[in-house]
């Protein structure tokens, strides 16, 4: 059968009751016996962790309820808040305690550990810089390998757009020289043509007036 609503509800409600005193059982071990404490401390602030899930899961089924139904809940749903607030900031507590019975009980070596910690502290901020200083160098030479390059590429682009400009300027050059040399060697060869013609013609006029002169002597 289908497992309701309600069903439901009271599943999540009765994790969250044993959780609650699992967690009160984890923390009385803790008191009874510091030297391990902590143990017992991490197990209860685990299952605490638990029981606020199975609460927020508790709330979402209880919005699903009619307005009603939802309305009579709230008292028990704020108990219970209130409840796993005070657990767990006895948690808390408890974890305070435990680490300070740790820190008294080692007492012989926690100046050297101290001490020690701080040096390793030291040294690790000091390689952190040396770090940081020397990325900033690449960084910078980057940049500078970057405006080089970027210098460098500006004037072969302006170099090419000079060679371009000269080979077209020369292109257009011989362009205009073959047509010059064209038009030159046609009016040439026109000069010399009207030359044979008026070498002919002054021929022609020779010829004609000899041939007037002998007529009008009588020579025919």
């Amino acid at each position: 059968p289908a497992v309701t609503v309600s069903d439901l509800f009271r599943e999540y409600e009765a994790d969250f009751l044993r959780l609650q005193d699992e967690v009160d059982e984890a923390l009385r071990r803790a008191d009874e016996a510091p030297g391990s404490a902590a143990e017992a401390v991490a197990r209860a602030g685990k299952l605490a962790g638990q029981a606020e899930q199975a609460l927020r899961q508790i709330d979402l089924e209880a919005r699903t309820m009619p307005a009603g139904g939802r309305a009579s809940l709230e008292p028990t749903l704020r108990q219970y808040r209130s409840d796993l607030a005070a657990r767990k900031r006895r948690v808390a507590d408890a974890r305070e305690a435990a680490d300070r019975h740790a820190l008294l009980s080692n007492g012989g070596t926690v100046l050297g550990k101290s001490q020690d910690q701080r040096g390793r502290a030291a040294q690790a901020s000091s390689q952190s810089l040396r770090a940081s200083q020397q990325l900033e160098e690449a960084r910078r030479i980057a940049l500078e390998t970057e405006q080089v390059a970027a210098g460098a590429a500006s004037d072969l682009r302006s170099q090419r757009e000079t060679i371009s400009r000269s080979l077209a300027n020369m292109r257009e050059i011989g362009s205009n020289y073959g047509y010059a040399k064209h038009v030159i060697e046609s009016m040439q060869r026109r000069a010399e043509a009207n030359r044979l013609a008026t070498r002919a013609i002054a021929c022609f006029m020779t010829v004609a007036v000899l041939v007037a002169f002998y007529a009008m002597t009588g020579g025919f």
